[in-house]
């Protein structure tokens, strides 16, 4: 987060994280992804969507079995 931030600063960008709110709004979010989205990079970006995909894809697979059709 501490690194966000930082890049946050080199865009000209405010403060993401203002005052002690346990919750972010979801634009601070969204650009937390996109800067950590940078410095992964292309290649980092893929191997993390591949993750994200196989585990999701898992836990759908799962509900749709216990369904009955």
């Amino acid at each position: 987060m501490n690194l966000s931030q930082q890049i946050a600063y080199l865009f000209g960008e405010d403060e993401l994280f203002v005052g002690e709110a346990k919750e972010i709004s979801e634009e601070v979010q969204i650009r937390i992804i996109a800067y950590i989205g940078v410095m992964f990079g292309a290649g980092g970006s893929a191997v993390l969507l591949n993750k994200v995909s196989k585990t999701v894809g898992a836990n759908i697979g799962k509900k749709v079995a216990m369904q009955a059709l």
